[in-house]
């Protein structure tokens, strides 16, 4: 009997099928970097920073998250990649569990400030089975993470992953946004993925002093002011919540297993998500541990 959650296999090991790359800038750094998806052949998604000495490498797991503001960063000996997030979670929508992710910087680019740019990529590169199970944790007890006034949690829920965002800036700027989303491919493609990055017109100035949104334009990210959003327009009314669906998305792909949970989210940002990340890991190991 487990006591938090457990491992299972599913038939559907999945890697990139061939190579694809694609140009863009960084969000924060500025930097243009060039992104190369490539095969694997052994599980796992694993960045390559090819322009540093040795090409050091850097898988997506849970273990390698440092914390950064505002995106997801890894870190493993020399090798760090920032913002990660929408193309990992663009490869965990697709099933894709192995692919080598080759990158000219230190930033993965932001495009359009959403996942759909890489979902493109992700299709163009195609998929080809691998002789193993993927891996799938079946959470079978609650596990929770809060912080301040943010809250996360997941509780089992068979068969399927289901997220539970409320979104509460507690500004008049971004009424509060809530949406359920069921993960499948198909939605992830018309409903999460075109969902954009975005900011408090209000924070731009602070996050430019602390180095950060070098790369960001009213383009890549909604600019979010009293009187609305900043020469662009909404894909969607609640376009804000579905990129924080997104986001979590991109952060679970780091257990590097399929989940099979319920969870809900009050505020949760990605260092909230990276602390659940790891309570679902824990879990999972303790469950494995007692069989």
């Amino acid at each position: 009997m487990s006591s938090g959650g457990g491992t299972g296999q599913s038939m559907n090991g999945r890697s990139i099928a061939r190579e694809a790359s694609c140009t863009g800038v960084g969000l924060h750094t500025g930097d243009r970097v060039r992104v190369t998806l490539r095969p694997r052949g052994e599980q796992g998604i694993v960045f390559v920073r090819e322009d540093l000495p040795g090409h050091p490498r850097v898988r997506a797991c849970a273990s390698n998250v440092v914390l950064e503001r505002r995106r997801t960063a890894l870190r493993d000996g020399d090798g760090e990649v920032h913002t990660a997030e929408h193309l990992l979670a663009a490869l965990y929508a697709s099933g894709v569990d192995a692919a080598e992710v080759g990158l000219s910087g230190p930033e993965v680019p932001g495009l359009d400030g959403s996942a759909a740019e890489w979902l493109a990529l992700v299709r163009d590169a195609g998929a080809a089975p691998r002789p193993w199970e993927r891996a799938r944790i079946v959470l079978r007890e609650a596990v929770a993470e809060s912080a301040g006034t943010g809250a996360i949690a997941a509780v089992p829920c068979r068969g399927a992953l289901v997220i539970n965002y409320v979104l509460d800036h507690d500004t008049p700027v971004i009424p509060v946004q809530t949406l359920q989303y069921r993960l499948e491919p198909a939605s992830f493609a018309a409903d999460i993925a075109p969902a954009r990055t975005f900011v408090l017109a209000e924070e731009v100035d602070a996050l430019r002093t602390a180095g950060l949104g070098k790369g960001a334009t009213v383009r890549n990210t909604l600019v979010v002011a009293a009187d609305g959003v900043r020469d662009n327009e909404l894909r969607f009314a609640d376009e804000f919540v579905r990129h924080k669906v997104l986001d979590l998305l991109g952060d679970l792909s780091l257990l590097e297993a399929e989940l099979w949970a319920r969870v809900a989210a009050v505020r949760s940002g990605h260092v909230l998500n990276a602390a659940l990340v790891r309570r679902i890991r824990a879990a999972a190991g303790a469950a494995e541990a007692g069989r």
